[in-house]
């Protein structure tokens, strides 16, 4: 089981594992995450540099006689280098681990494990510094849900696609102790959504956008009477049969999208 360190240690760590067997030990493209592993003769046990957030990484897979040092730390940024190999990794933030030299690691599922002196996977409040940050977590929620909501034909596709994969979000953190647990887009999201629009939140949100979906385009008619008559829309004159079906099909998909980004960051604002 492996063992969090706090930012505090971090520098003494690096510094008795300096002159280890550096290796890239893990990739996963959720969150972008990366472990390297040192392993030291004169150690019993072996040290994990957990990134988040990976940007930008140059250098060899494994290498003899590591110098890593963690440079350029802060909220959002963090840079983990070897000069003497070449090897330098920028990302959102770094997390040190220790654990047994014979542990085996199928994926970053419970990959961090007890925080230091307290036996517990709650991370404490000495390790809670160098763990993701609540404005963090909810950005990178934000960017996430953007990002597949804009993918092409992302929202016909499937809303509770989209849903399911926040949950597998929410869980890689939890699992890797990076979040506040009291943190739940998905959660938050839908009792919101009942709080301020009246849907039933019991479903999860996806339902409840698909059902104000519905209710919204039951209204539609009217307005679209309505953008016609105040010269918001004016379709084309020449526009045939087909043509004027398809821009009907095009403006229900324009109205949805952008009732889904209005209650998207009406939320946001707010959360």
């Amino acid at each position: 089981m492996k063992e969090l360190v706090s930012e505090m240690e971090t520098e003494a760590h690096l510094r008795r594992w300096r002159g280890a067997r550096a290796q890239i030990w893990m990739y996963h493209v959720s969150l972008r995450r990366l472990a390297i592993r040192l392993r030291s003769d004169s150690e019993a046990q072996v040290l994990y540099l957990v990134a988040l957030g990976c940007e930008r990484v140059r250098g060899p897979f494994r290498w003899e006689r590591a110098a890593i040092d963690v440079v350029d730390r802060s909220e959002n940024r963090a840079m983990v280098r070897d000069q003497g190999a070449g090897f330098e990794l920028v990302c959102d933030s770094v997390t040190i681990a220790r654990g047994p030299h014979d542990e085996v690691d199928a994926s970053f599922d419970n990959f961090l494990g007890v925080a230091p002196e307290t036996g517990s996977t709650t991370p404490t409040e000495s390790t809670r510094t160098s763990l993701i940050s609540t404005s963090r977590y909810k950005r990178g929620c934000a960017e996430y849900l953007f990002e597949a909501l804009g993918a092409p034909h992302g929202s016909p596709r499937s809303l509770s696609q989209v849903e399911a994969a926040m949950h597998g979000y929410e869980t890689a953190c939890a699992q890797l102790g990076l979040s506040d647990p009291d943190l739940s887009f998905n959660r938050d999201f839908a009792s919101w959504l009942r709080r301020q629009h009246g849907t039933s939140g019991t479903s999860g949100w996806a339902r409840s956008l698909s059902s104000l979906l519905r209710r919204d385009r039951a209204r539609s008619p009217v307005r679209g009477a309505a953008r016609e008559s105040a010269g918001q829309f004016r379709p084309p004159s020449s526009m045939g049969p087909n043509n004027s079906r398809e821009s009907e099909a095009g403006r229900g998909e324009h109205d949805r999208d952008a009732l889904i980004d209005r209650l998207v960051r009406g939320f946001l604002e707010n959360w």
